[in-house]
């Protein structure tokens, strides 16, 4: 993932991946609320 690739390691679950494909879709979402997101995911 991008983030490994820029050093921040993360460990996202199915749920997290999930919600982070669901907001990707979502035609709504805006780059703010994609950081949210990620933000939420344990490292």
């Amino acid at each position: 993932m991008y983030l490994a690739a820029s050093g921040i390691e993360v460990h996202p679950d199915k749920q997290h991946l999930r919600a982070l494909a669901e907001e990707l879709y979502d035609p709504r979402s805006t780059a703010a609320s994609i950081v949210e997101l990620l933000r939420t995911w344990p490292t």
